[in-house]
């Protein structure tokens, strides 16, 4: 055991060391892109407890790194953090045009959520300087890191690259994982929570879980990954036949990790890049107002999902076809959801302030917005989403489609049925958090003064 915490905390402080040198050395916001993604990518996520390392079924005792939990050093913070600190090395230039904006006020008032349950008696003062300082580390550097490198065309382009590349960067994990049982993160770091679960055996093989925190974070990583080097080709009147190669190839990867919600995302997003601007913004509109009405029905627990599926023929129906499809995990989740709404609505305010409110359950809800709600209360969860999804909501409304803006959509999407997000969909919400006003690209191929409108990777309009 002591070995195994060893390497994982070597790893850390080791990767700390070279990326803050690196960072700083280069001054290339690529490079600092590049190494904040391939530490969410291969470093030890954890030390996990033994308790979490489960030999069936889902375990519970392990929430996910986007929130703190019974263990505060992870992988979530400490890249970012590192990055930041690499980027301050640089001097005062990189900051010198940075301008504060309510919405980065409003996440550093998420990042301060703890101080909700600690003032109504459910945490110690350390306890909740603790929490709010992971929630700094994670949300809160990358927030600032993505507003920092993101601010024109040139960095938004170079975030949409490095997308890219971490799908092809996960070929050879699908390669050594796709036709047999996870083995590379207990070969390199030791045991993990998902090792001997099972679910990652699907229709032909096996669902790649490399060095992620469950195999479904392998899935949104390979489809996000994909939808980009889509919209790559889609971007410009002539793609590059390389770029045409990546997007196939990314896609066929997508498909072969059979990870169905991360798919069905995919398409959707593949589909919503191909239609003709006015169809969608009208698919987009009517899109928002549905998903809208939908969660907030969902988390009023008015909506009788389960009574739905166990009573009614539609909803029978339904169940019958994800059983035969072995997708039953879906209607598991969405359980778990429903029972703990009215957990939730007993602190709605301050939330419980533990990582494991939920245990008088038995079992945690999947979804990251409860998750936040139940641990921070239902407004930390309002704000957080607010902060997301204010800006990259008006970027899908304009004439070009917005990739950065897509995937921060998509990765919500996801979210609420997982308790992770799509980490650098946090890089691409802080891009989309600046003004259209404001962010004037210092790139030679965009004209001063106008209105960047969110396509990083050609300045021609999409055809359908």
């Amino acid at each position: 055991m002591a070995s195994e915490s060893s390497i994982i905390f070597g790893a850390y402080i080791l990767c700390s060391v070279m990326t803050i040198v690196a960072v700083a050395w280069s001054g290339s916001r690529r490079v600092a892109l590049a190494l904040l993604v391939a530490g969410w990518m291969l470093l030890p996520v954890e030390r996990f407890p033994a308790e979490t390392i489960t030999p069936s079924n889902f375990t519970v005792d392990f929430i996910g790194t986007a929130l703190p939990s019974q263990i505060l050093v992870t992988r979530a913070w400490v890249v970012p953090v590192a990055v930041l600190l690499g980027l301050v090395l640089q001097g005062p230039g990189l900051w010198r045009h940075f301008r504060l904006l309510p919405v980065d006020l409003l996440m550093g008032i998420f990042c301060l959520s703890p101080f909700l349950p600690w003032m109504s008696g459910r945490l110690s003062a350390l306890e909740a300087v603790q929490q709010s300082g992971y929630l700094f580390g994670f949300w809160g550097a990358t927030w600032l890191v993505g507003r920092l490198l993101l601010c024109d065309l040139d960095g938004r382009r170079a975030l949409a690259d490095v997308l890219i590349w971490s799908g092809l960067a996960l070929l050879p994990i699908a390669l050594l994982e796709g036709s047999r049982q996870a083995w590379l993160y207990v070969a390199a770091y030791g045991a993990h929570p998902f090792q001997l679960e099972g679910g990652s055996a699907r229709y032909i093989g096996f669902r790649p879980l490399g060095f992620f925190e469950q195999s479904n974070q392998y899935g949104i990583w390979i489809a996000m990954a994909a939808l980009a080097a889509l919209h790559r080709c889609l971007a410009t009147d002539l793609p590059v036949r390389r770029d045409q190669i990546v997007a196939i190839v990314l896609n066929l990867a997508a498909i072969a990790s059979q990870s169905v919600g991360a798919l069905l995302l995919l398409a959707g997003g593949s589909a919503w890049l191909a239609m003709r601007a006015s169809l969608r913004r009208s698919v987009t509109l009517a899109l928002a107002v549905v998903l809208a009405l939908g969660g907030a029905g969902y988390v009023s627990g008015k909506v009788p999902l389960e009574r739905w599926a166990s009573t009614s023929a539609s909803g029978q129906l339904v169940m019958k076809g994800l059983d035969k499809i072995g997708r039953k995990s879906l209607a598991y989740r969405v359980r778990r959801d429903q029972l703990a709404l009215p957990l939730i609505a007993r602190a709605p305010l301050s939330g419980y302030g533990h990582w494991d409110w939920w245990r008088p359950l038995k079992s945690r809800p999947w979804g990251l917005p409860l998750l936040v709600a139940g641990q921070y209360g239902i407004l930390s969860a309002l704000v957080l989403s607010w902060v997301l999804l204010a800006g990259a909501a008006r970027r899908l409304l304009l004439a070009q489609p917005s990739i950065l803006a897509l995937v921060v959509a998509l990765a919500a999407v996801d979210a609420w049925l997982n308790s992770f997000i799509y980490m650098p969909a946090v890089l691409a919400a802080a891009a989309c958090a600046i003004p259209l006003t404001g962010a004037r690209s210092r790139s030679p191929d965009s004209a001063e003064g106008q209105p960047q409108d969110e396509n990083p990777l050609a300045a021609g309009p999409v055809h359908a």
